[in-house]
Formats: C-alpha cells, sequence, structure tokens
C-alpha cells in the first residue's frame, strides 16, 4: 500500500486541510503509469498542483487525473481532517515554540489518519 499526504491551506491560513490517499498493491501501478502517460500527454514535467491549474492543458491535465482515480476507485481510500493553524488556535496546546506545536499535531494527525484506515 501506498500512501499519499497533502495539505491545504485556506485563504484565512487559520487551519490545515491534511488529505491522505491510500492505494492498494493492486492499484498502485496501473494508477502510477496512468498519471504519468498523463504528465506526457500534456508535456507537464512537474507536479500538477490545484492552486497551479492557470493554463488550460493543466485543467485538461487535472480533470483526467480525476477521471483516472474515479475509474480506480475500488482501489484508493480518501481521509482527510481539518486542523487548527493560526497561532490563536494552537496556543491551547502548552509549551513549544508555534512552529513546533503545527509539526506535533501535523505528525500526529497523519499517524492518526494510517490509524483509522488500519484498525478497524
Amino acid at each position: 500500500m501506498k500512501i499519499y499526504f497533502d495539505e491545504s491551506y485556506p485563504l484565512s491560513q487559520d487551519r490545515m486541510i491534511l488529505g491522505a490517499v491510500f492505494i492498494s498493491d493492486l492499484g498502485n501501478k496501473p494508477i502510477s503509469e496512468g498519471f504519468k502517460k498523463i504528465k506526457g500527454k500534456f508535456s507537464i514535467t512537474h507536479e500538477l498542483k490545484y492552486s497551479d491549474l492557470d493554463q488550460l492543458k493543466k485543467l485538461n491535465a487535472a480533470k483526467e487525473c480525476l477521471t483516472l482515480l474515479y475509474k480506480t476507485k475500488k482501489t484508493i481510500y480518501f481521509r482527510a481532517c481539518i486542523l487548527p493553524y493560526s497561532g490563536t488556535g494552537l496556543m491551547s496546546i502548552p509549551g513549544a515554540s508555534l512552529n513546533t506545536k503545527r509539526t506535533g499535531l501535523y505528525t500526529y494527525s497523519a499517524k492518526s489518519l494510517v490509524l483509522s484506515h488500519l484498525l478497524p
């Protein structure tokens, strides 16, 4: 199984959305090969990011990637959580610097997402 994490920050940046995509061994190869094929078709040489869909070719590549994931939905699983990210929101965690609190919260939440998928 492969697990991919990514985070997103709303414009207010007072919270972080942490998402995890779990891909079974059965689905990993077809998805990986499919992404490579799509990126080649649209001449994309870097990571395709939602916030960077400023060209029609990138938008169309993203649509094809989502279609590929939808077609292989039996081999993937998605989980996400919303975390406080502002200094004010993290003040309830005692001690440590703001960056240490953010790192600790990210690590704890990533671990929790993995465990929620693996444990019944």
